[in-house]
């Protein structure tokens, strides 16, 4: 069981943190962490440590639907784009495409065509950035604030068939780069500057049934809607990790046990050994796995499956104020991994 420790961290945007209703062993704000097992073993449950009152646990498939049948069309007219064309690696519900805009710049685009879920983005000509650093000198970007807030919610109220109704959650300013020759000469520099990032998340979240008592709402990777403009109000990423698209129940995933999580984690600190990923848990220290939580993976843009699994929290004893969350896959804990 040798794999990266970050289970399909999706543009490590996984942007914001939703509500959970239900969960388990969840340690309050501000509680110490307590080491209550002495052992020498690499990793131990805390006392705090309790598994999800379930037997077992739904999975699910997003249907597909109009909107997403039409997202590429939508993308294409939208951003001016000639024609999208697929690339080879395209299989199943995946759809990864690039093109041109009518700009000249080299535009990716990525999407689950069950979903809708997408990811977009523009690589500017140099001709481009070289009159955009021009025009940018200078300039505040905070007085600029308002025009492109306007800017994103309208872009975002562009995929609302897609994600459902939206609300601005967060704008953050963010410093972005590009390496481009400033001076139409031979040389090129990186020019960075500052911009804004804006997060929208849905007005009504959706609901996995887990089992006929839990409903989860908390999604890992994929429960935001994130645009990055430049200053001058043209697109460099879109993350849309969103869909209102209807749930289907697939199957279950039998809840696991506490014994099958430790030989879990320490396979994956054995692996840690040999540099293969896993927890780095320091000479003479104690990973102490204190709680975790039921949420739900979506499907990112690459497969339709919704499946369930646990934010685990934990700390190593030489840092017990520093505490880790990370999902984990139900099926990689009880064993049920294909």
């Amino acid at each position: 069981m040798k794999r990266n420790r970050a289970f399909a961290v999706l543009l490590a945007l996984a942007i914001g943190a939703s509500v959970l209703l239900g969960g388990c062993g969840k340690q309050p704000a501000g509680s110490e962490p307590t080491t209550v097992d002495t052992r020498k073993e690499p990793i131990v449950l805390a006392d705090s440590f309790a598994l999800p009152k379930l037997k077992s646990v739904n999975t699910f498939e997003y249907e597909p639907t109009v909107a997403a049948e039409q997202l590429a069309s939508h993308v294409e007219k939208f951003f001016h784009i000639d024609k999208l064309e697929p690339q080879d690696t395209c299989d199943g519900t995946f759809f990864d495409a690039r093109g041109k805009d009518d700009k000249g710049s080299d535009v990716t685009f990525q999407q689950n065509t069950a979903s809708g879920s997408f990811l977009y983005s523009a690589t500017f000509m140099v001709a481009n950035n070289r009159v955009f650093m021009r025009a940018n000198e200078g300039s505040s970007l905070a007085a600029k604030k308002g025009e492109l807030t306007a800017r994103a919610k309208a872009i975002a109220r562009e995929f609302e068939e897609i994600t459902g109704e939206l609300t601005l959650a967060n704008v953050n300013e963010e410093t972005w780069s590009v390496t481009t020759n400033i001076k139409a000469g031979t040389d090129f520099d990186e020019y960075e500057f500052d911009t804004y990032s804006f997060l929208f998340v849905q007005k009504e979240k959706p609901r996995f049934q887990a089992d006929e008592n839990t409903v989860i709402t908390e999604q890992y990777s994929g429960d935001s809607f994130y645009i990055l403009l430049r200053p001058d109000g043209e697109v460099i990423n879109l993350y849309c990790g969103l869909t209102n698209a209807p749930l289907k129940k697939t199957g279950e995933e039998t809840m696991f046990t506490a014994e099958q999580l430790l030989a879990y984690e320490n396979a994956m600190y054995e692996s840690s050994l040999e540099g293969e990923g896993g927890p780095l848990v320091p000479d003479g220290a104690q990973m102490v796995i204190t709680g975790c939580r039921l949420i739900y993976a979506n499907n990112g843009v690459s497969y339709a499956r919704c499946y369930p699994g646990v934010m685990l929290s934990y700390y190593t004893t030489d840092s017990p104020s520093d505490v880790i969350e990370e999902f984990v896959p139900i099926s990689f804990l009880n064993g049920s991994e294909s």
